[in-house]
Protein backbone atom coordinates (compact mmCIF):
# COMPACT_ATOMS: atom_id res chain seq x y z
CA UNK A 1 0.00 0.00 0.00
CA UNK A 2 1.38 3.39 -1.00
CA UNK A 3 0.09 5.47 1.94
CA UNK A 4 -0.82 4.09 5.25
CA UNK A 5 -2.28 5.39 8.11
CA UNK A 6 -2.78 3.44 11.35
CA UNK A 7 -4.97 3.88 14.42
CA UNK A 8 -5.88 1.82 17.31
CA UNK A 9 -9.85 0.96 18.47
CA UNK A 10 -11.03 1.63 21.23
CA UNK A 11 -14.15 0.28 23.53
CA UNK A 12 -16.83 2.90 23.68
CA UNK A 13 -20.18 2.81 25.08
CA UNK A 14 -22.65 4.20 22.42
CA UNK A 15 -25.64 5.78 22.73
CA UNK A 16 -28.13 7.15 20.12
CA UNK A 17 -26.60 7.53 16.65
CA UNK A 18 -23.73 4.62 16.15
CA UNK A 19 -19.98 6.89 15.87
CA UNK A 20 -17.17 5.61 13.61
CA UNK A 21 -15.44 3.56 16.46
CA UNK A 22 -18.82 1.85 16.87
CA UNK A 23 -18.77 0.63 13.48
CA UNK A 24 -15.01 0.49 13.24
CA UNK A 25 -15.35 -1.88 16.14
CA UNK A 26 -17.76 -3.96 14.65
CA UNK A 27 -15.15 -4.04 11.44
CA UNK A 28 -12.99 -5.40 13.79
CA UNK A 29 -14.79 -8.46 15.10
CA UNK A 30 -15.88 -9.76 11.92
CA UNK A 31 -12.12 -9.45 10.97
CA UNK A 32 -11.34 -11.23 13.80
CA UNK A 33 -14.04 -13.92 13.87
CA UNK A 34 -12.97 -14.70 10.05
CA UNK A 35 -9.03 -14.89 10.72
CA UNK A 36 -9.68 -17.50 13.59
CA UNK A 37 -12.17 -19.41 11.08
CA UNK A 38 -9.54 -19.39 8.06
CA UNK A 39 -6.45 -20.59 11.13
CA UNK A 40 -7.12 -24.23 10.08
CA UNK A 41 -6.41 -22.93 6.00
CA UNK A 42 -3.28 -21.30 6.92
CA UNK A 43 0.37 -23.11 6.40
CA UNK A 44 1.87 -25.33 9.24
CA UNK A 45 4.21 -22.78 9.72
CA UNK A 46 1.41 -19.66 9.78
CA UNK A 47 -1.25 -21.53 12.05
CA UNK A 48 -2.03 -20.12 15.14
CA UNK A 49 -1.55 -21.66 18.23
CA UNK A 50 -3.36 -21.05 21.44
CA UNK A 51 -1.22 -18.37 22.36
CA UNK A 52 -1.67 -15.94 19.42
CA UNK A 53 -5.30 -17.01 18.96
CA UNK A 54 -5.45 -15.70 22.83
CA UNK A 55 -3.48 -12.69 21.95
CA UNK A 56 -5.80 -12.11 18.89
CA UNK A 57 -9.12 -12.17 20.63
CA UNK A 58 -7.81 -10.00 23.50
CA UNK A 59 -5.81 -7.51 21.97
CA UNK A 60 -7.25 -4.68 19.58
CA UNK A 61 -5.42 -4.62 15.92
CA UNK A 62 -4.26 -1.83 14.00
CA UNK A 63 -5.90 -0.38 10.84
CA UNK A 64 -3.81 0.02 7.45
CA UNK A 65 -5.64 1.61 4.47
CA UNK A 66 -4.48 3.01 1.72
CA UNK A 67 -6.90 4.71 -1.41
CA UNK A 68 -8.53 1.91 -3.96
CA UNK A 69 -8.40 4.03 -6.62
CA UNK A 70 -5.79 6.96 -6.12
CA UNK A 71 -5.90 10.50 -3.99
CA UNK A 72 -9.53 11.06 -2.99
CA UNK A 73 -8.73 14.83 -3.43
CA UNK A 74 -8.31 14.13 -7.43
CA UNK A 75 -10.63 15.94 -9.71
CA UNK A 76 -13.04 13.91 -11.95
CA UNK A 77 -11.71 17.17 -14.44
CA UNK A 78 -9.43 14.60 -16.37
CA UNK A 79 -11.97 12.04 -16.93
CA UNK A 80 -9.93 9.94 -15.10
CA UNK A 81 -12.25 7.64 -12.15
CA UNK A 82 -11.97 8.53 -8.78
CA UNK A 83 -13.09 6.95 -5.85
CA UNK A 84 -13.73 7.22 -1.73
CA UNK A 85 -13.18 3.32 -1.06
CA UNK A 86 -10.20 2.74 1.19
CA UNK A 87 -8.40 -0.65 0.99
CA UNK A 88 -8.14 -1.47 5.12
CA UNK A 89 -6.66 -4.37 6.48
CA UNK A 90 -7.59 -4.73 9.77
CA UNK A 91 -3.93 -5.97 10.92
CA UNK A 92 -2.67 -8.09 14.38
CA UNK A 93 1.26 -7.71 14.76
CA UNK A 94 1.21 -10.57 17.22
CA UNK A 95 4.17 -11.00 19.57
CA UNK A 96 6.82 -13.34 18.43
CA UNK A 97 5.39 -13.54 14.81
CA UNK A 98 7.57 -12.28 11.94
CA UNK A 99 4.68 -11.36 9.78
CA UNK A 100 2.12 -9.59 10.35
CA UNK A 101 -1.82 -11.39 10.24
CA UNK A 102 -4.05 -8.98 7.83
CA UNK A 103 -7.65 -9.22 7.47
CA UNK A 104 -8.54 -7.71 3.74
CA UNK A 105 -11.71 -5.65 2.87
CA UNK A 106 -12.69 -2.64 0.75
CA UNK A 107 -14.99 0.00 2.29
CA UNK A 108 -15.43 3.49 3.30
CA UNK A 109 -13.87 5.35 5.98
CA UNK A 110 -16.37 4.98 8.64
CA UNK A 111 -16.18 1.16 7.95
CA UNK A 112 -19.83 0.05 8.81
CA UNK A 113 -20.11 -1.68 5.42
CA UNK A 114 -16.61 -3.42 5.64
CA UNK A 115 -16.38 -7.29 5.43
CA UNK A 116 -13.82 -9.66 5.45
CA UNK A 117 -12.32 -10.72 2.15
CA UNK A 118 -9.75 -12.41 2.30
CA UNK A 119 -6.28 -13.33 5.40
CA UNK A 120 -2.83 -11.66 3.90
CA UNK A 121 0.46 -12.66 5.33
CA UNK A 122 3.26 -9.99 5.42
CA UNK A 123 7.06 -9.97 6.84
CA UNK A 124 6.98 -7.01 8.75
CA UNK A 125 10.16 -4.88 8.74
CA UNK A 126 10.54 -2.20 11.43
CA UNK A 127 13.47 -0.41 9.33
CA UNK A 128 12.59 2.50 7.41
CA UNK A 129 14.04 2.15 3.51
CA UNK A 130 16.65 5.06 3.05
CA UNK A 131 14.36 6.46 0.00
CA UNK A 132 11.35 6.79 1.77
CA UNK A 133 11.48 10.28 2.35
CA UNK A 134 12.10 11.74 -1.21
CA UNK A 135 10.17 9.24 -2.84
CA UNK A 136 6.81 10.26 -0.86
CA UNK A 137 7.73 13.88 -1.88
CA UNK A 138 8.58 12.77 -5.30
CA UNK A 139 5.23 10.72 -6.08
CA UNK A 140 3.17 13.92 -4.61
CA UNK A 141 5.06 16.23 -6.90
CA UNK A 142 4.55 13.61 -9.89
CA UNK A 143 0.69 13.04 -9.12
CA UNK A 144 0.39 17.20 -8.56
CA UNK A 145 2.10 18.25 -12.04
CA UNK A 146 2.03 15.41 -14.01
CA UNK A 147 -1.02 13.07 -13.86
CA UNK A 148 -3.07 14.71 -16.75
CA UNK A 149 -0.47 13.72 -18.48
CA UNK A 150 -0.34 10.11 -17.73
CA UNK A 151 -2.16 6.98 -18.80
CA UNK A 152 -3.68 4.91 -16.00
CA UNK A 153 -0.80 1.95 -15.95
CA UNK A 154 2.12 4.71 -15.60
CA UNK A 155 0.36 6.64 -13.04
CA UNK A 156 -0.15 2.85 -11.11
CA UNK A 157 3.60 2.05 -11.83
CA UNK A 158 4.82 5.48 -10.21
CA UNK A 159 2.11 4.88 -7.06
CA UNK A 160 3.19 1.45 -6.62
CA UNK A 161 6.79 0.85 -8.28
CA UNK A 162 10.44 1.35 -7.30
CA UNK A 163 12.07 3.83 -9.58
CA UNK A 164 16.04 3.91 -10.11
CA UNK A 165 18.50 6.37 -8.63
CA UNK A 166 20.27 8.13 -10.33
CA UNK A 167 23.49 10.19 -10.09
CA UNK A 168 22.85 13.06 -13.00
CA UNK A 169 23.75 15.76 -14.60
CA UNK A 170 20.81 17.61 -15.77
CA UNK A 171 20.93 21.26 -16.70
CA UNK A 172 18.72 22.78 -14.16
CA UNK A 173 17.13 26.31 -14.64
CA UNK A 174 18.22 28.61 -11.10
CA UNK A 175 15.70 31.90 -12.36
CA UNK A 176 12.33 30.22 -12.94
CA UNK A 177 10.06 32.99 -12.37
CA UNK A 178 12.59 34.95 -14.56
CA UNK A 179 12.38 37.64 -11.47
CA UNK A 180 15.79 37.11 -10.28
CA UNK A 181 18.88 39.59 -11.15
CA UNK A 182 22.24 38.02 -11.90
CA UNK A 183 23.53 37.77 -8.12
CA UNK A 184 20.60 35.81 -7.13
CA UNK A 185 21.14 33.66 -9.96
CA UNK A 186 24.92 33.53 -8.75
CA UNK A 187 23.86 32.76 -5.71
CA UNK A 188 21.43 29.96 -6.15
CA UNK A 189 24.52 28.52 -8.86
CA UNK A 190 26.62 28.54 -5.75
CA UNK A 191 24.86 26.95 -3.29
CA UNK A 192 23.59 24.41 -6.28
CA UNK A 193 27.41 23.23 -6.37
CA UNK A 194 27.47 22.25 -2.86
CA UNK A 195 24.98 19.57 -2.97
CA UNK A 196 24.67 16.15 -5.36
CA UNK A 197 22.07 15.84 -8.19
CA UNK A 198 20.28 12.60 -7.59
CA UNK A 199 17.59 11.49 -10.18
CA UNK A 200 14.62 9.27 -9.31
CA UNK A 201 13.41 7.91 -12.33
CA UNK A 202 10.50 5.65 -13.80
CA UNK A 203 10.68 3.54 -16.55
CA UNK A 204 7.73 3.78 -18.48
CA UNK A 205 8.06 2.04 -21.90
CA UNK A 206 8.81 4.42 -24.58
CA UNK A 207 10.12 7.48 -21.85
CA UNK A 208 11.20 7.83 -19.11
CA UNK A 209 9.59 9.97 -15.66
CA UNK A 210 12.82 12.10 -13.76
CA UNK A 211 11.97 14.16 -10.72
CA UNK A 212 15.71 15.71 -10.30
CA UNK A 213 16.82 16.76 -6.95
CA UNK A 214 19.77 18.92 -5.22
CA UNK A 215 20.62 16.90 -2.07
CA UNK A 216 23.00 16.48 0.53
CA UNK A 217 25.57 12.93 0.55
CA UNK A 218 22.87 10.26 1.37
CA UNK A 219 19.88 11.93 -0.25
CA UNK A 220 19.45 14.17 2.58
CA UNK A 221 18.01 17.24 2.32
CA UNK A 222 16.47 16.99 -0.49
CA UNK A 223 14.50 19.65 -2.65
CA UNK A 224 13.30 18.84 -5.96
CA UNK A 225 14.80 20.89 -8.71
CA UNK A 226 13.27 19.51 -11.87
CA UNK A 227 10.62 16.91 -13.32
CA UNK A 228 9.84 15.66 -16.60
CA UNK A 229 9.96 12.80 -19.13
CA UNK A 230 13.30 12.08 -21.18
CA UNK A 231 13.82 9.39 -24.03
CA UNK A 232 16.44 6.85 -23.18
CA UNK A 233 18.89 8.17 -25.07
CA UNK A 234 18.16 11.48 -23.14
CA UNK A 235 18.68 9.56 -19.80
CA UNK A 236 21.67 7.93 -21.16
CA UNK A 237 23.71 11.02 -21.82
CA UNK A 238 22.77 12.73 -18.57
CA UNK A 239 23.64 9.90 -16.01
CA UNK A 240 26.45 9.81 -14.36
CA UNK A 241 25.76 6.34 -12.36
CA UNK A 242 23.68 4.16 -11.03
CA UNK A 243 22.73 4.23 -7.36
CA UNK A 244 19.96 2.29 -6.78
CA UNK A 245 18.00 -0.25 -9.15
CA UNK A 246 14.15 -0.65 -8.33
CA UNK A 247 14.71 -4.20 -7.25
CA UNK A 248 17.16 -2.59 -4.39
CA UNK A 249 15.29 0.56 -4.05
CA UNK A 250 13.32 -0.39 -0.87
CA UNK A 251 16.88 -1.17 1.01
CA UNK A 252 19.49 1.04 2.15
CA UNK A 253 22.12 2.60 0.02
CA UNK A 254 25.17 1.56 -0.85
CA UNK A 255 28.08 2.81 1.62
CA UNK A 256 29.56 5.02 -0.96
CA UNK A 257 26.55 7.07 -0.90
CA UNK A 258 26.11 7.16 2.82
Amino acid sequence: MRKIGLFLLTAVIVTGCHSDIYYQDRAAQRARKFLLECNGDLSSEDRLNISDINYIRFNAPVLLYSPVLGDDSRSSRDGKLESELLQICVTWLIPGREKLYMVFGVSDARMDYWFPNRVLLRTYDPKVPALTGVLNNARNFVRNNFYSDMEPDEINHVRFGYPYLLRTDIAINYNTNGTDNADEVAASRKAAGKKIQYSLVWELGKRNLVVTMLADKGVKNAGIVFGGFLTDEELKMKTLAVVLTPEHARGELPDSEK
